[in-house]
């Protein structure tokens, strides 16, 4: 056999087409369709956004400001309470979670005034009789469906308001069970200790606040009992009825640290010795006014330029002289009557004690007694008892700041009926309460609840010194 290698060859391969082993499917989401029916600028914040997006205090309210049209920095100070807008007066954001009895959230919708912002929960005003823009009950995360935010509306049912129009939908149940449940705990315990303390043998201190805040929900249908003899013993459930509640409570207690001039015992003592029957003994022998000390400085005269004609150091503390001339009697002499060897004031670290505690309660409940009627009812339920000290008085318990909020409520029938003709609604009924009352240092109408803490409750030195 001869072959040639110039010599073209032919050869023809067929190839067949084999079977389809991977689809790619490409989907594309609609874009927003512009609203024709009406000029509003708003926003829609959903159960997913509020349950994710961070919230300072877990306070829904914190959200608005995600809304076109809405300024607001949500600037915190130094000690973790909300910063007012420039201008603006009233309680401020919330300082207490979602328990703040007024919260006057720190926003500007369009250039509007802070107080002409307009909350409502599921269609009932909730707003301040007090202070405009400030809302007397801040739902929790878990009682939230959704927020609707309006920062420029031109509709007539938000018509009370010219400022962000803010609007709450609760929760409901669905025909599945369903719930949640959270718990945050934070402990001074694992803090640590600033190095230097200050001068005068300052002990160094710690960040001391300690935080539980916890809850959840539950929801679910709602079967509701029958009575009287035969058939089953339930009815209704499954499309029908259906309910949901929500909790949530913090428990807060903080002891910051201060450093100040005191009076000692042996000048408390020594007025009472002097002056029995005058203002400065009265007020020194009543009960409360001993400043929280946890802690005695190495006394110095420098804050009287170490002059010794005016203080000198003895043991316990400073001598800065004896009381002199009559009771109500203006006494030029700096020094008073004289040193006499005993300490009559000491610069000290002191406790500033205080404490929130609050507890909010939800309930929603659903009726369908048919397609064209449905019921609806919410409640929810604050309640605050919180107590701060004053740093300008040393932490003297007697100037302690109280607060009680009995009752903080919403109570809500809405939709209570509505009537159909063919399919289309003719009426609905809604009704709401909505109610505030506290007994504090800031509510005039009401007398001063007498509620103070122990130095015990008050005050745990191991939180504070190493």
């Amino acid at each position: 056999m001869l072959t040639s290698y110039h010599r073209k060859r032919r050869i023809s391969i067929e190839i067949s087409a084999g079977s389809i082993t991977e689809a790619v499917t490409i989907t594309a989401e609609a874009a927003e369709q512009l609203q024709t029916e009406n000029a509003n600028v708003s926003r829609a914040i959903s159960t997913q956004k509020v349950r994710q997006l961070p919230q300072n205090g877990r306070d829904p309210y914190e959200l608005v400001r995600l809304t076109p049209g809405v300024f607001g920095d949500a600037a915190r100070g130094g000690n973790g309470n909300a910063v007012n807008l420039p201008n603006t007066t009233g309680p401020g954001g919330s300082n207490n979670s979602i328990f703040q009895t007024e919260n006057q959230v720190p926003i500007s919708a369009n250039g509007q005034r802070l107080s002409a912002n307009n909350f409502t929960i599921d269609g009932v005003s909730v707003n301040s009789f007090n202070w405009g823009g400030a809302a007397i009950v801040t739902p929790n995360q878990e009682a939230v469906k959704e927020i609707s935010v309006l920062s420029s509306t031109y509709s007539a049912e938000d018509g009370r308001n010219s400022g962000a129009q803010i609007k709450v939908v609760s929760q409901n149940g669905t025909n599945n069970f369903h719930g949640s449940a959270f718990f945050k705990y934070n402990s001074p315990k694992l803090n640590a200790f600033n190095t230097y303390g200050g001068p005068n043998g300052a002990r160094p201190t710690r960040v001391n606040d300690y935080i539980r805040q916890f809850g959840g929900s539950l929801g679910g249908p709602l079967p509701l009992p029958r009575f009287g003899e035969g058939g089953p013993a339930t009815f209704w459930g499954k499309n029908k009825s259906y309910f949901f509640f929500s909790y949530e409570g913090l428990r807060n207690s903080v002891t910051n640290v201060g450093t100040t001039f005191v009076e000692t015992p042996e000048y408390r003592q020594l007025v009472l010795q002097l002056r029995p029957n005058s203002v400065t003994a009265r007020v020194l022998s009543a009960a409360g006014t001993q400043p929280r000390i946890i802690n005695v400085l190495t006394p110095s005269c420098a804050v009287f330029g170490n002059n010794p004609a005016v203080c000198q150091v003895v043991a316990g503390g400073l001598d800065i002289g004896l009381p002199t001339g009559a009771t109500g009697q203006y006494v030029p002499n700096a020094i008073g009557g004289g040193f006499d060897g005993i300490p009559h004031i000491q610069q000290v670290q002191f406790a500033l004690p205080g404490q929130n505690r609050g507890n909010q309660y939800n309930a929603r409940f659903d009726f369908t007694p048919s397609p064209k009627n449905s019921i609806t009812v919410s409640v929810f339920l604050t309640k605050l008892n919180n107590l701060g000290s004053d740093g300008g008085a040393a932490g003297r318990p007697i100037a302690d700041l109280p607060f009680k909020r009995i009752r903080c409520y919403v109570a809500q029938a809405l939709k209570v009926a509505g009537w159909f003709i063919s399919n289309q609604p003719v009426l609905s009924l809604f009704f709401g309460i909505d109610g505030l009352q506290c007994l504090s240092h800031g509510c005039d109408s009401l007398p001063l609840l007498q509620h103070r803490l122990s130095r015990h409750d008050c005050v745990d030195e191991s939180f504070i010194y190493p």
